[in-house]
C-alpha cells in the first residue's frame, strides 16, 4: 500500500497512526508494561520515542504492528484495525525490529528483497521494479549479489532497512535503526525517511537515547513507568 497523501481541501484525512488508551500487561506482573497510551501521527509526521531499556518501547511497536494485541484500548493505521482486514493493515506497515533477525545466511541481497516483496504481497508485475528501486535507493548495487554471511553488520542493517521500505507502507516503525550503521548508512536512512514523509507517510523511531533521528521531528516522546510523556 502506498503511503496516503494528505487531502486537498474538505475534511482532513484520518491519522496515519492512532493509538487510543492502550494498555498491555504481562502475566504474573503486578504493573502493566504500558498504561493508557495515546499517540497520534498525521501524514508526513515523524515521532522519536526514547526510554530506558526494558521500559516497553519494543512492546509498543509490536502492538502497533499487530504482532500482539492490547489488553485495553485500540490502534488504527490509516483507519484500519489489525483484527479487521488484517491483510490491508499489514500492508500499511513497515517494521524494522532491533537486532539482526529476518535474514538468511546463504541468500543474496537481491534474493532477500525479492523474497520480502512476495511476503509483503507486492503485485507480481511490480516486484522486479521494486527490488531494483530498493537496491538503488539504499545504495546496495555493489552488494546485490553478495550473501548475507559475507557482509558486515552495517551492510546487513542496510538490507533490513531496504526491506522495511520496499512495499511503500504508510507507517514505518523503526526499533534502534541506526545500530551498526556508518555515517553513509545513517544518511541513506534519513534520506529514505524524508522521502517517505514527503509522500505523506509517517514514522516512529525508537531508541534508548543518543542523538535521535538526525532530522526534524514533530513529536519527542519518552516512556516512563508505563506512561508516555512529551520530551523536549
Amino acid at each position: 500500500m502506498t503511503a496516503p497523501r494528505p487531502e486537498q481541501g474538505g475534511a482532513p484525512s484520518a491519522p496515519v497512526l492512532l493509538v487510543s488508551s492502550v494498555t498491555k500487561r504481562w502475566p504474573r506482573q503486578q504493573n502493566p508494561v504500558l498504561r493508557d497510551i495515546d499517540l497520534e501521527l498525521g501524514a508526513g509526521e515523524l515521532a522519536w520515542l526514547t526510554g530506558e531499556n526494558g521500559v516497553g518501547k519494543t512492546t509498543l511497536l509490536r502492538l502497533v504492528a499487530g504482532i500482539i494485541a492490547p489488553d485495553a484500548g485500540g490502534i488504527t493505521v490509516c483507519g484500519l484495525e489489525a483484527d479487521r482486514g488484517r491483510r490491508a493493515y499489514q500492508q500499511s506497515i513497515g517494521l524494522l525490529t532491533a537486532g539482526n533477525s529476518g535474514l538468511y545466511a546463504r541468500m543474496t541481497v537481491r534474493q532477500h528483497l525479492d523474497y520480502w516483496a512476495r511476503l509483503a504481497l507486492v503485485a507480481p508485475t511490480a516486484r522486479r521494479a521494486r527490488v531494483e528501486e530498493s537496491i538503488e535507493r539504499f545504495t546496495l548495487g555493489a552488494l546485490a549479489g553478495r550473501r548475507m554471511d559475507r557482509m558486515s553488520m552495517g551492510q546487513r542493517q542496510r538490507v533490513r532497512i531496504a526491506m522495511t521500505f520496499l512495499h511503500r507502507p504508510a507507517l514505518i516503525l523503526l526499533d534502534e535503526p541506526a545500530n551498526s550503521l556508518d555515517d553513509e548508512g545513517c544518511a541513506v536512512l534519513v534520506g529514505a525517511i524524508e522521502e517517505h514523509r514527503g509522500h505523506g507517510g509517517s514514522a516512529l523511531w525508537c531508541s534508548p537515547g543518543g542523538d535521535g533521528p538526525g532530522t526534524s521531528v514533530e513529536r519527542r516522546l519518552r516512556l516512563v513507568g508505563g506512561g508516555l510523556e512529551s520530551h523536549d
